[in-house]
């Protein structure tokens, strides 16, 4: 999955003014920053595809994170030490991990740069504490700048390792000459996956011959389509049909922002009433969105501190410039769409183990 998905994100990055037009039109401003940063050779930089798991056990990719660097990657720490503990609890146990190779790379792409600075947005995150003890403990200097300390203290910045936790809007606020700096700064990440990657209605694009075509064989393209969520792009012409179908069947869809992050502006038809449903539709809110078929999603039994829950799994891929680190940790919630009522940790074990498998923790 991964081979074939970055053929996607690294075409969609040399090429993307032969589709946006066309498939995602963005701003003025947005198509300058993405001209601006193309005199680079695309790097990724750290993004993370998330997938859920059907009813009958398949695996299906639903969007990508990667507005934001390494989000989810340090917070895979935890899923190690979970490793760590249950191999101390269950003697002859194997265990594979490519974590400690994907840190060693994040600390790599600092190079010997020895101060390290955070531009950030307002958004809740918790991963920016844990790499800045990371790098702190590998030696770095790590200052954190608020969206409104950017412009400011560019002079302070520019040129030293660039780290950007800062969402769309904040990047559109500022002036060419700031974003030039950041581009110049070799800023993690690239404004390509910023914009292009992230876009929920990238997605689309792989179900398109038209893009996919001109890069994957055609049993990439099915690959890719067979383990995909089917996306439409509800402001275009050729999503009525679905649109229709949707406005009269709500549970049968879910729609979602096509830029925002962390569940926002997300809505699951069976999780929506009829009202609010319709009046996306009714007030064209949905000309800003995505829209998927609702997957019926397999539920896990698992107990947490002595609670039962019924919960769905949802996991994500570790992906950093054109490296693949494996699954971090899973995310579980009694909830189809996770962070909208709660939000619990797992790590995945695989076993032949009869005895383990009425273990209570354990998925």
């Amino acid at each position: 999955m991964h081979r074939v998905l970055y053929k996607c994100v690294e075409y969609m990055a040399y090429h993307y003014a032969e589709f946006v037009d066309k498939y995602m039109p963005l701003s003025p401003k947005e198509m300058e920053i993405l001209a601006c940063q193309n005199r680079y050779p695309f790097k990724a930089g750290a993004y993370r595809p998330d997938y859920l798991i059907t009813e009958d056990g398949r695996l299906k990719l639903c969007e990508i994170t990667s507005r934001f660097f390494a989000h989810g990657i340090f917070m895979s720490y935890y899923s190690e030490a979970a490793a760590d503990k249950f191999v101390a609890k269950f003697p002859g146990t194997h265990r594979e991990s490519r974590f400690e190779e994907m840190i060693r790379y994040m600390l790599e792409i600092v190079g010997d740069k020895r101060k390290i600075f955070v531009l950030k947005s307002s958004d809740k995150t918790s991963e920016i504490a844990l790499y800045k003890a990371f790098y702190e403990r590998m030696g770095k200097s790590v200052t954190i700048y608020e969206a409104n300390e950017v412009e400011p203290n560019i002079d302070n910045w520019k040129g030293n390792f660039v780290i950007s936790a800062l969402n769309q809007n904040d990047i559109l606020s500022y002036s060419m000459e700031t974003v030039k700096a950041m581009i110049d700064s070799g800023m993690y990440n690239d404004f390509r996956t910023i914009f292009l990657a992230h876009d929920k209605r990238f997605m689309r694009l792989w179900f398109e011959d038209d893009f996919t075509d001109r890069f994957l064989t055609k049993e990439e393209a099915a690959f890719i389509r067979e383990h995909s969520i089917e996306t439409f792009v509800c402001a275009e012409s050729g999503a009525a049909s679905a649109l229709a179908d949707a406005y009269a069947h709500k549970d049968r869809y879910i729609l979602k922002h096509y830029c925002l992050g962390k569940s926002e502006k997300v809505f699951a038809g069976p999780l929506t009433s009829e009202e609010e449903w319709k009046n996306l539709f009714d007030s064209g809110a949905v000309k800003d969105m995505i829209m998927q078929p609702f997957l019926q999603q397999r539920k896990f039994h698992t107990v947490w501190e002595g609670t039962p829950f019924d919960d769905y799994v949802c996991g994500m891929m570790l992906c950093v410039d054109d490296r693949f680190y494996d699954s971090g940790l899973f995310r579980t919630s009694s909830c189809p769409v996770t962070n909208k009522v709660d939000d619990r940790k797992a790590c995945a074990v695989a076993t032949d183990c009869a005895s383990l498998y009425a273990h209570g923790d354990l998925l």
